[in-house]
């Protein structure tokens, strides 16, 4: 039929095919990132996408469709710029070289939200007056990135040193002039050395008979060229006024020469007669046929005048001392002091034997738990050091005795005040050291000095003991060259002395005791070595008082082999300990009472 039609159809091209590609940051630990490689277009399904761990890099990716058609991508993997916040970092400041801060706690934290290790150092650059310091804190994380932050310190000395001024104070028997050559300063400054100059600047006041003031200059200057000073103030003696001035009486007064204690100012309202001193030696001068009324009185001896009587206007009848108007002066009217007994009970076991006490050497023996040798004197200054040496005195075992000595420095009837315990020690040989007068001291009279050796502990200056003795002796202190603060030391020897600088209470002092308060000392064993088969051995026991100890016998181990309680009375004890049986070899005995423990070594054959 020769019909026909017409159809038409159109093909079209797919969409065109593209790939693209991401990556991850990369990660410095693993030392991969992950790159993701995707298309679109083109004709699924597609080869060459997906993921793939790459290192640092540059990466080309095909891609490739299912009518073969391909195409690429192409990505660049770089290590990522590191992260690091530092925190609490100082910044640039001027300091003074008394006044340069610690350096700060600075931390630092990642990006990633790491604690990031921080290390900090110092330099100092250059010295002298005025130097740098440069401080760094450097941050690294665990890539081995790291960031730093630096802080500059310009240091400088522009400020004098610190003086510690000595405290002002007033002339008087207890308190002497201390002359310039012997003041001792306590300052602080950053410099390594510093020039210390005093100077004094005496004004008197109105009158022959006056007090003086002293304002003594003290200035420092260190190597920058700054300068600090302060002043002290040091008064004189007051003025003592006897009488009135009316009729035959007249109105005296007395100064003593704060510079010199052996000369006294006077004044009088009417003529004087005479004048009496007395020095502490009790030398009685007298200075007759005077007129005037007023005078400068030395005593000839050159030592301080304790007493002193003035005589004038018509009040002239009889001559001497208890004539006149009366001034005591320095502690010449003071009677002397009481104390409370000390003594040990019993000397049997051990005594004092020798005592050295500066220029005194005395061979005391056994006293019987006391010995009063107050009538021993030691003349000594304020600042004088004065040497001890003390020996114990034994009947058969040396045992371990505890030493101490006392000086009443302020007169008044005790041992208790500061600095008045001035040597403490323990052993079982002589035992030494020394001393310094204090500047406190009172002069001029009779310084009580106690001596205590107490076995089982240190007694307290009034006590009385059960084993041990107590020697009392005298010092007598004269104003001198003199040297700032009290100094108190003690035996050399490993363990064995305790400087003592603060003053104790009663209670304090009878507690402090080295061995526990009771003393514990093991003698003989016999016989030693002891057979195994008859294993009977005696032991000496020594103990301060009555009590309940616990016996041992252990192996070198420390494994007990045989434990015993027993009760012991005071001083000494014979216990028979039986080890029958027990493996021949060295063993130690054991005695213990409460925190205390003796050990003595046994054989066992």
């Amino acid at each position: 039929n020769g019909c026909s039609t017409d159809v038409t159809i159109t093909v079209d091209e797919p969409t065109v095919l593209t790939a693209s590609s991401t990556a991850t940051p990369y990660n410095c630990v693993t030392g991969l990132s992950t790159v993701t490689v995707s298309a679109t277009g083109g004709t699924a399904p597609y080869t060459g996408t997906g993921a793939y761990n790459e290192g640092i890099g540059t990466y080309t990716y095909t891609v490739t469709d299912a009518n073969g058609c391909t195409t690429s991508t192409s990505i660049t993997v770089n290590e990522l710029p590191a992260s690091i916040t530092i925190v609490g970092a100082p910044a640039d400041e001027t300091v003074e070289c008394n006044a340069i801060p610690t350096a700060p706690a600075v931390t630092a934290v990642g990006s990633n939200g790491e604690n990031i290790n921080v290390v900090f150092s110092e330099t100092v650059l250059g010295s002298g007056c005025n130097y740098q310091i440069e401080r760094t804190w450097v941050a690294t994380d665990s890539c081995g990135n790291f960031v730093e932050a630096t802080q500059m310190l310009d240091v400088q000395d522009t400020e004098g040193p610190v003086i510690a001024c000595p405290a002002d104070y007033t002339i008087d028997c207890n308190n002497p002039f201390i002359p310039i050559d012997s003041v001792v300063v306590s300052y602080t400054d950053c410099s390594n050395n510093v020039t210390v100059s005093i100077s004094d600047s005496i004004v008197s006041g109105s009158g022959y008979v006056s007090q003086q003031v002293i304002y003594r200059t003290i200035t420092a200057t260190d190597d920058c060229g700054n300068t600090s000073s302060c002043v002290q103030v040091i008064s004189g003696g007051d003025v003592l006024t006897e009488g009135e001035c009316k009729k035959c009486d007249s109105e005296i007064s007395l100064v003593v020469d704060p510079f010199n204690p052996s000369c006294v100012y006077v004044t009088s309202c009417k003529n004087l007669s005479n004048v009496v001193l007395k020095d502490i030696n009790g030398w009685e001068y007298k200075f007759d046929g005077l007129s005037g009324y007023t005078g400068y009185f030395c005593h000839p001896s050159g030592l301080p005048v304790v007493d002193a009587w003035v005589k004038s206007g018509c009040y002239k009848s009889g001559d001497g001392p208890g004539y006149g108007h009366h001034f005591s002066l320095c502690g010449g009217s003071t009677g002397p002091v009481s104390y409370e007994a000390s003594a040990g009970v019993n000397t049997y076991y051990e005594w004092i034997d020798q005592v050295s006490l500066g220029g005194i050497n005395n061979q005391s023996g056994n006293d019987g738990g006391y010995g009063d040798y107050s009538t021993v004197v030691e003349g000594v200054s304020p600042g004088d050091v004065v040497s001890v040496q003390l020996t114990p005195g034994f009947s058969g075992t040396a045992y371990d005795e505890n030493w101490r000595v006392w000086v009443d420095w302020n007169y008044d009837g005790d041992f208790l005040d500061q600095d008045e315990l001035v040597y403490e020690g323990h052993g079982t040989t002589s035992k030494s050291g020394n001393f310094t007068v204090p500047q406190f001291a009172t002069l001029n009279s009779d310084l009580k000095v106690r001596i205590s050796m107490k076995w089982g502990g240190y007694s307290a200056p009034n006590e009385s003991f059960q084993y041990g003795e107590v020697e009392d002796y005298t010092i007598y202190v004269v104003s001198g060259s003199q040297n700032m603060g009290a100094q108190i030391t003690s035996d050399n020897h490993k363990g064995e002395g305790t400087p003592r600088n603060n003053v104790k209470s009663y209670e304090e002092v009878i507690n402090d005791v080295s061995v526990g308060g009771i003393g514990l000392e093991l003698g003989d064993v016999y016989p030693n070595p002891v057979l195994t088969s008859n294993g009977v051995f005696s032991l000496d026991i020594r103990i301060g008082h009555k009590t309940d100890v616990e016996v041992r016998v252990v192996s070198l181990l420390g494994e007990a082999v045989t434990s015993e309680v027993m009760q012991l009375e005071s001083g000494a004890n014979k216990r028979q300990i039986d080890v029958t049986g027990v493996a021949r070899g060295s063993y130690l005995v054991e005695v213990i009472s409460g925190n205390l423990k003796k050990t003595t070594k046994l054989v066992v054959q």
